[in-house]
Parts: C-alpha cells; structure tokens; sequence
C-alpha cells in the first residue's frame, strides 16, 4: 500500500544512489494521494509512474460510529491500472 509516501521515497532515494532508478512502480493500493506530494520532490516523474489497483481516500470516524472519506479535493490521473 501507498498512502503517505514515506518508505518508497526511500526506496526511490537509495535506487536512485545506486544508479538504478525505476520505470515503474506497482503497488496494490493507492490511499489518498498525499504520496504524489513527496514523490514529486523527489523527482517530478515519479508520481506519474506508480501504477495501482485499486485507489481508496482516507477514512475518518465519523458522528453515526462508521467511517467516511475525507473530504478532499481529487488529484488528477489517480494511478490506477485502466
């Protein structure tokens, strides 16, 4: 899962030390999209080649005891597998 960005940018980091950048990155799920943020300062390519399976916003508690989406504004091209 992808959510915040966190440990694949250093992954991203330590591949790219090595001379050996991806050209793809595959995850099963995309959560949010928080994650294009701090791949992109990385390298301005990164978010446009992860690719996913499945796309989920983040979810918070809501009044009734169940779960919503956040609200939030959606990102272009979501990364998911067409």
């Amino acid at each position: 899962m992808l959510s915040t960005g966190t440990s694949l940018s250093a992954v991203l980091r330590l591949l790219v030390k090595a001379g050996q950048p991806p050209t793809a990155i595959g995850v099963a799920m995309t959560q949010t999209q928080a994650w294009r943020a701090v791949l992109g300062r990385i390298d301005s390519r990164w978010p446009s080649v992860v690719r996913s399976a499945m796309s989920t916003p983040l979810l918070v508690p809501h009044e009734d005891g169940g779960w919503r989406p956040e609200a939030v504004t959606a990102a272009p091209g979501n990364g998911r597998l067409s």
